[in-house]
């Protein structure tokens, strides 16, 4: 591992830049800084570098890139040599031990929510029993619950690693569902929840499962708790089946967000 990575004029050859910077982090120590220093695409095309053998990418699509693929505290700096306006990108990788960010399974890897998941998100919310299930009622939900959806769960991922992350496909990195630990008061305790949300047409494919269980196993590994729940809607066969299977026991019977709830449990 090193503490500091710095590239300058490599990132419009990268093959791939999300595997690119996912080996960056493998790389860096927890806390390390990444450096990128690069001209800007608005710039390059004035300039008219050749589109055949640069990829030109933008600052916002650099600091994009950095944020979801465990980098934080991104800073955007702007210098001139003689010839060239460049830009450089510093950012620090995330140093919570919470987060199960990079995580692969034989089928999928976890990565940070972003804002640019927001429009398929919206179509998971408007699945007739997704919104009744996960506490939001049956009302048509908008553009705007989506939102605020990605929203909370990008501050949990900052604040201390937990909450809820993408889970895509290894192959084409499209996103599946979401899953993760979240802190929960359940009945004056304090809980941490392995949670799972799967986009529709996946579903019956054993991926609730998967992440799940990857969860599960990385807060075991990392000694995050004594044990962990899933607290599940009395009405939602589907996913009970998923805690049974991920070695989850059902305890009581209580209220969560106005519903009626199973508590599922499993010491580690």
């Amino acid at each position: 591992s090193v503490d500091t990575l710095y590239t300058i004029n490599t990132i419009y050859f990268w093959d791939d830049l999300d595997e690119g910077c996912r080996e960056v982090n493998r790389v860096l120590k927890k806390g390390g800084h990444f450096i990128i220093s690069f001209n800007p695409k608005e710039n390059m095309k004035k300039e008219m570098y050749p589109s055949d053998l640069f990829h030109f990418v933008s600052s916002d699509e650099v600091i994009n890139l950095v944020e979801r693929n465990g980098f934080e505290k991104i800073s955007l700096h702007h210098f001139d040599d003689r010839y060239e306006k460049y830009a450089s990108i510093v950012a620090k990788k995330v140093i919570s031990m919470n987060s199960i960010e990079g995580h692969k399974t034989e089928r999928i890897e976890f990565r940070r929510l972003t804002k640019k998941d927001i429009p398929l998100w919206l179509t998971f919310l408007q699945e007739p029993k997704s919104g009744l299930y996960i506490g939001l009622g049956i009302e048509k939900k908008e553009l705007s619950d989506a939102e605020e959806w990605i929203d909370r769960q990008i501050e949990r991922n900052k604040e201390n690693g937990l909450g809820l992350y993408a889970f895509v496909d290894i192959e084409t990195q499209k996103m599946i569902g979401q899953c993760g630990l979240i802190p929960r008061e359940i009945d004056g305790q304090d809980e941490l929840e392995i949670a799972y949300h799967v986009l529709p047409e996946y579903r019956r494919m054993g991926y609730a499962s998967e992440a799940a269980t990857a969860a599960k196993e990385f807060a075991k590994t990392n000694k995050l708790k004594e044990s962990l729940i899933s607290i599940i809607h009395i009405d939602n066969m589907a996913s009970q089946k998923v805690a049974l299977k991920n070695g989850l026991k059902r305890g009581v019977k209580t209220k969560y967000m106005e519903m009626d709830v199973f508590i599922y449990r499993v010491v580690l």
